[in-house]
């Protein structure tokens, strides 16, 4: 629940940048207040601190004034993610680079600032050292007993929950558009129309073209797991 609170105001800040607070707050709102957002919120899942932890990166990214600064700590913060469920994560990653070089302009991302980005990536990432040393100890519950290079890289592959995902009933095509309905329906009407025309107009005009761009291409990333694997609607 902390998760999903902290999602929402991230989203709120992330959005405060392109509108008014009041239009923010009301997207945000929706948002919070979206089927999928409650239910992942009170479960024992990954999902809502994928949320926060995605979200707290694109607050990031738009709202700091240093360039280096949102780049470094935006960077933690998909270390982070990867580590908690790293499918998730690298398919929005092209998105935030993309916002990212939109907002700071694309000089922010040369090759020797992408490296120093890497080893803040690599730092959130550490986070997964813990698993041998909690192994080590014998705990009552060890999933996985990652002790060992070969156990270790079983549980951090997910490659138990690869052979279980479920396959999808139609095209990537057909996914994608059954994604797109279900999140619409979420955030209800007004709210994604809202979006649509926001979005329209920002790919429209040439000066925010990159912009608009940016954010079709976090929010493609961001739906194409379900369609790609199919999307349960008891599972949102």
């Amino acid at each position: 629940a902390l998760c999903g609170a902290l999602s929402s105001l991230a989203l709120f800040a992330a959005l405060s940048r392109f509108v008014r607070p009041i239009a923010a707050l009301a997207l945000a709102l929706a948002f919070a207040a979206s089927h999928a957002v409650w239910f992942q919120s009170i479960r024992a899942e990954v999902y809502t601190l994928h949320a926060a932890l995605i979200c707290g990166a694109l607050a990031v990214i738009t709202r700091a004034e240093s360039a280096e600064r949102a780049r470094l700590v935006a960077a933690f913060l998909i270390g982070l993610a990867l580590a908690n469920h790293h499918y998730l994560t690298l398919v929005v990653v092209p998105g935030l680079v993309a916002l990212h070089a939109a907002i700071f302009g694309r000089a922010a991302l040369d090759a020797r600032k992408l490296v120093r980005s890497g080893a803040f990536v690599v730092l959130g990432l550490a986070t997964y050292l813990y698993l041998p040393l909690r192994a080590g100890r014998a705990p009552e519950m060890d999933w996985g007993r990652p002790d060992t290079a070969s156990r270790f890289a079983w549980t951090v592959s997910a490659e138990l929950f690869q052979k279980s995902a479920e396959k999808p009933r139609g095209s990537l095509a057909e996914g994608a558009a059954r994604a797109v309905e279900i999140v619409a329906a979420d955030l209800h009407l007004a709210a994604t129309v809202a979006a649509f025309v926001a979005l329209v107009f920002l790919i429209a005009l040439r000066k925010t073209r990159f912009l608009g761009v940016s954010l079709l291409v976090l929010f493609l990333g961001a739906i194409f797991p379900k369609a790609q694997m199919g999307f349960l609607t008891s599972n949102p």
